[in-house]
């Protein structure tokens, strides 16, 4: 077998990731999730990987955050579940009229 080539492309510049930086971020059997910068662009992105019986999956999403950022929120509730139901409430009570707020 020859050289593994790389498969993955950048969503913006659509070049190969072929010397991206990528930091795992979590991983088991069959999921890995990491953090990838496109060296061509500079782009970041988290990507979602998993594997089963059928073969690979993986989706990307944009990210403006950095490596050390990501590695220090990711897997954090950012919002808690009181939180957003008091929001909700909130805007509820509000008759949910953005003038109102201000």
């Amino acid at each position: 077998m020859g050289d593994a080539k790389p498969f993955a492309k950048c969503p913006v510049c659509n070049k190969k990731y072929t010397s991206a930086k990528i930091t795992p971020l979590t991983e088991d059997e069959t999921r890995s999730t990491m953090h990838v910068s496109c060296p061509s662009c500079g782009v970041s992105s988290i990507l979602f990987v998993s594997a089963n019986q059928w073969g690979v999956a993986s989706v990307g999403i944009l990210t403006d955050l950095e490596e050390e950022e990501v590695k220090r929120h990711f897997g954090k509730e950012v919002v808690s579940v009181d939180s957003a139901l008091d929001a909700y409430v909130f805007l509820k009570e509000c008759g949910g009229k953005a003038e109102k707020l201000l």
